[in-house]
């Protein structure tokens, strides 16, 4: 079986991190490329985006361009957070969404 990778944006949240360090410990996944721009995301090889609700540079567009070279986007919400994270991670078109 092959390990999917993941291009993991950097976040100002703790997920990211604590995903990451999952990962190096147990498996499942190998992260791939960090991201922090919308260049980077388009640009580089891995399986899954992986992204926060808060990226500046997350837009309808660049879920499209991402989803159409036959890759996956997974957008991070907030929970706790009243301002809404889901919905506009739904609205961008992201392939899936889940709690931090």
């Amino acid at each position: 079986m092959i390990e999917p990778e993941l291009a993991l944006a950097v976040s100002p949240r703790d997920w990211a991190e604590r995903l990451h360090r999952f990962l190096v410990d147990h498996g499942g996944a190998r992260v791939r490329v960090r991201v922090m721009t919308a260049d980077e995301a388009v640009g580089e090889s891995y399986h899954v985006f992986v992204v926060d609700d808060l990226a500046s540079f997350l837009t309808p567009r660049l879920v499209r361009q991402v989803q159409a070279s036959g890759r996956k986007v997974v957008g991070v919400y907030d929970r706790t957070d009243a301002s809404g994270g889901v919905r506009r991670l739904t609205e961008l078109g992201v392939d899936a969404t889940i709690a931090s």
